[in-house]
This record gives C-alpha cells, structure tokens and sequence, in this order.
C-alpha cells in the first residue's frame, strides 16, 4: 500500500545570503490511496455519506498513520547516514541533512525501499509511537519540512488569484473546497482558479475555474475568529490518486493536547525566504490550550472555541510560514483544522494558530454549503 517512487524534487541551496532553487533526482515517501479512487467517484453524489462510512475512515487512518511513520523513518534513516554511529546528535535531531544511500527498511512483515529521501532544514520528526521521541512539525511554508508527493496528501489543493499562488486549501467534495477566509478577503471569485493533483507548484496537475467564494460570515480580520472560507468549482473534480476528498473532523470533536498530525503546502521555507516550488510537509503536534494562552502569542488574542495550537511551546521547530494559510493539518486521517496565522516563522514559543473545524459556528457553515444540492446544470 505504501510505496517509495523516484521523483524530481526541489533541493533549497544557500549562497551567503541568497537562496536559489536547484532540482537533483531524489525520491519522496509516498502513500498510495488508489484503492479508494474507484468508490469515491462511483460515490461522488453522495461522498460526505462515502466519507463518513467506518471502513472509510479506518483506510484513512491506516494510510495517515503510514505517512507519518515514513516521515519518522526517514528522518531515523537521515540521522544514521549522517553520523555513521551512535551519539553525536540526539535521536530525531537533524538540520540541512540530504540522506542518498539506499537502505532497506522492514514494516511488520513487509519491505520497502528508501532511497534518498531528501530533507530540508528538518528538526526532530520522530513519531512518540515508535521511537519514544516527540513529533514536531507544522505548517503557514512548511519551515523545516520534507518534500512530499501530492499523491500522499492528495486532498491539498494550491489557490490561485490570476494563476499567482496566494493560499492553501482541502478538497471536501466534488465542487467545494476549503480554505482561510482571509484568503478570500480581496480577490473576486473570477479571480480564482486552483491547482490540483500535482507536487510542483507551477506546473502540472489540473487547473479549475472557481465558480463561488464565501467568507465566513462571522469572520473578524483583527482578530482570525472563524477563519474559514469555502470555494465552489464550475466544474466536478476527477478523483484519482492524487486528488480525492478528505472527510471533516465531527462537530464538537476534541482535540487533544500532543496529538500527532501532518501539514502540507508550498509556503515559504523560511521567514523571510523564498517559497517552497516543491510540496512540503511536517508532522507536528498539538498543544494544551492553556500553554498557548501562556505562550509568546499572547500578545494577540486566541480564541479557544475557533482556534486551537501546534508546534512547540518553548524551543523553534519546524512550523507553517507565509503562503501556507488555508492549508490542512489532518490528524487521524480527518481535516482536523486549516492554516490560520502566527508571529513569525518557527520561532520558539510562537505555535502556530489554527482554525477548529470542530467548533460549531464553523461546522455547521461550512456543512451547510458543502451538503447542499448541486446545481442541476452541473454533471457530477
């Protein structure tokens, strides 16, 4: 189920102060979800109904949980090619390492290759699960995150105003996805067009036309509360296995302190840097509310009931940065949030902010448009 292909990715090279992009033939973790193509588009009448169903939802998990135990391996992999022995560098602590010898890793009974797999500015991405070692991470670019095929992340979508990157989204249904509302303060829908099933940023995949864009109406720009905003297709999506939906967290759902989830998008690969040209993503966990009350955001009012906070309390990790808003972090296979904002990029005791689906001011908003009636002029 879960494979390891060669792919083209971007490899970020320093020259003094300057950063330029330059691509190197590496390969990327990649989790296949093809066996649910066919029933998401035999169901794509009533997918919220397909998503919700148990078995769904565990191909989901498993799948999730797949991911995040390559990224965890890869980085255990990195740390071993770069030292050669034990010691030096704590287990899951790695900065600027690019791992190329091929090795042979063992998942239960099964075995797959890792070649290669490309690492850029990545810092403790052990999973507690397996390695005893926690898992940080997160998302607004992926500040020291790992390149990643779409085709594990396949519900990321890039959103465009007059084809220029500007945001992140998620792919809900057929026709709806989700984004940040204040990814959709200024441009017009006509405006809009998203980029889908494709890893690069420029190229490749699908482009769609945006027929309709909503802000939450109980959005407040000073302050991100219900940072949510939804965008409806002219056209039906073509699922395949690179571009299929991903179910909702449920409404009032909780969502604990120091759980594990992944962030995905093309934002900026550092404050202040150039953006990511190639997906990235990270794993990340969530953060006791009361410490991100007590943590340097403070300075900006956290809503708990449409907010919620991932990343590290109290030293720089990897984290979400500029161009990554209105992205997913998806934990247990479900959309548990979308990028909203922070202070700065993968500054110590600035977590980042993300908006709670959960929450239901936003659940139901968002139910309310996505479940309704497709336009009898539309071909599902």
């Amino acid at each position: 189920m879960c494979t390891v292909i060669k792919i083209i990715i971007a490899m970020v090279v320093v020259l003094g102060e300057e950063v330029q992009e330059s691509v190197t033939t590496e390969a990327v973790v990649e989790v296949d979800y093809s066996e649910l193509v066919g029933e998401a588009e035999t169901h794509k009448h009533d997918i919220l109904r397909f998503l919700n169903e148990s078995r769904v939802q565990q191909k989901y998990r498993t799948l999730f949980k797949h991911l995040l135990y390559k990224l965890a391996t890869c980085v255990k992999f990195a740390n071993q090619s770069a030292l050669g022995q034990r010691g030096g560098l704590a287990p899951g602590i790695l900065r600027g390492v690019s791992c190329s010898t091929v090795s042979r890793l063992r998942v239960g009974n099964d075995e797959s290759k890792l070649s290669s797999c490309l690492i850029t500015s990545l810092s403790t991405f052990i999973n507690t699960s397996l390695y005893n070692e926690p898992v940080t991470g997160s998302t607004r670019r992926i500040v020291l995150g790992v390149n990643t095929s779409i085709a594990a992340v396949p519900w990321q979508v890039s959103l465009r105003e007059k084809t220029y990157p500007i945001c992140g989204g998620s792919v809900l249904t057929a026709l709806w996805l989700l984004t940040a509302a204040h990814c959709l303060l200024r441009p017009k829908a006509s405006e809009l067009s998203v980029r889908l099933g494709s890893s690069w940023k420029t190229h490749g995949g699908e482009m769609y036309d945006v027929k309709e864009s909503y802000v939450h109406p109980k959005y407040l720009r000073n302050t991100k509360v219900n940072d949510a905003g939804l965008v409806r297709l002219y056209s039906p999506l073509r699922f395949s296995p690179r571009i299929l939906p991903i179910r909702m967290v449920a409404k009032g759902a909780r969502v604990p302190a120091n759980q594990a989830a992944i962030v995905s998008g093309w934002g900026k690969l550092r404050e202040g840097g150039p953006s990511a040209t190639f997906l990235q993503s990270s794993t990340i966990r969530t953060i006791a509310m009361k410490l991100c009350l007590n943590s340097g955001l403070d300075r900006n009012p956290i809503d708990p009931a449409s907010m919620f906070c991932a990343g590290s309390f109290n030293q720089p990790s990897p984290d979400a940065c500029q161009g990554d808003s209105g992205g997913p972090i998806v934990s247990e296979g479900e959309l548990i949030g979308v990028v909203s904002w922070g202070l700065g990029c993968a500054r110590g005791n600035f977590p980042g902010v993300y908006t709670r689906l959960a929450h239901p001011l936003v659940w139901d908003w968002v139910h309310a448009h996505v479940a309704r009636d497709p336009d009898p002029n539309t071909t599902l």
